[in-house]
């Protein structure tokens, strides 16, 4: 857990220009403070780093919200897909496991991830406007 933020992480890609935090979306690492885009072999360094700054560190600057907001979203819709894709197999392998109760509310729980993936594809569509 980092000691900084407190925010589970062991080790997070950290933007090479920056130091902003990476985040993966369609397998290229794309900085959530600057915008960076790279691949994991160069313009990324690995790091403990987040998006707080440590003591003694200028805070760092980078594109506005909107702009960070249009980075983010893709970046979470891909997240929620890699774990759909984990759910439904998990929740077929507890039917074949005779755990009908747990495989219906790991049903349930696919069901609000879709949606939950639905209304952020929406979300990112209404930025484009």
């Amino acid at each position: 857990m980092c000691e900084e933020c407190g925010c589970g992480e062991k080790m997070a890609l950290t933007c090479a220009e920056c130091g902003g935090r990476m985040v993966l979306i369609n397998d290229v690492p794309v900085c959530t403070a600057c915008g960076a885009r790279g691949n994991s072999a160069a313009g990324v360094r690995e790091h403990h780093g987040h998006a707080h700054s440590h003591p003694g560190e200028q805070p760092r600057s980078g594109p506005d919200e909107l702009t960070r907001l249009r980075i983010l979203l893709p970046h979470w819709l891909e997240h929620n897909e890699e774990h759909l894709h984990d759910l439904r197999a998990w929740a077929a392998k507890a039917h074949e496991l005779q755990k009908g109760a747990a495989s219906e509310l790991m049903g349930v729980a696919i069901e609000h991830m879709e949606a939950c993936n639905q209304a952020l594809a929406e979300a990112m569509e209404a930025l484009k406007q």
